[in-house]
């Protein structure tokens, strides 16, 4: 009995050990251009350059991770708008409806480049 434990416990840690090395690379402050600064809930530019930011969001309703990206102005504050959904209520049937949500814990800053352009939304629109 001792010995299936032990070899369960083993391959419980050898997962944790691969999901840990295969997650996506958190951006540093030392990876992120000077004057970019980036806490759990929004990013802060004190440049004259507006940026470019990509990253993710843990929605806390959904226990889901999200991808986001936004445009941080010069001299500025920012964070994500709505990246999460929420139930927003239900259908007589049950069915649940959902809409956008502020709701997140923690931002994740992969990237954040100079984008001085106009926003050019690059998704599908099926």
């Amino acid at each position: 009995m001792g010995y299936r434990s032990a070899f369960g416990f083993g391959i419980l840690a050898a997962g944790f050990v691969v999901a840990a090395g295969v997650s996506a690379p958190v951006a540093t402050a030392a990876d992120l251009p000077p004057g970019i600064s980036c806490d759990a809930y929004k990013c802060t530019n004190d440049t004259a350059d507006q940026h470019l930011v990509r990253g993710t969001v843990f929605c806390d309703e959904t226990d889901t991770i999200e991808p986001v990206q936004f445009l941080l102005s010069a001299h500025d504050d920012g964070r994500p708008l709505f990246p999460c959904n929420t139930v927003a209520g239900y259908s007589p049937d049950g069915t649940p409806h959902t809409g956008h949500s502020n709701n997140y814990s923690m931002l994740h800053v992969d990237s954040a480049v100079v984008h001085n352009g106009p926003w050019v939304n690059t998704g599908s629109a099926g």
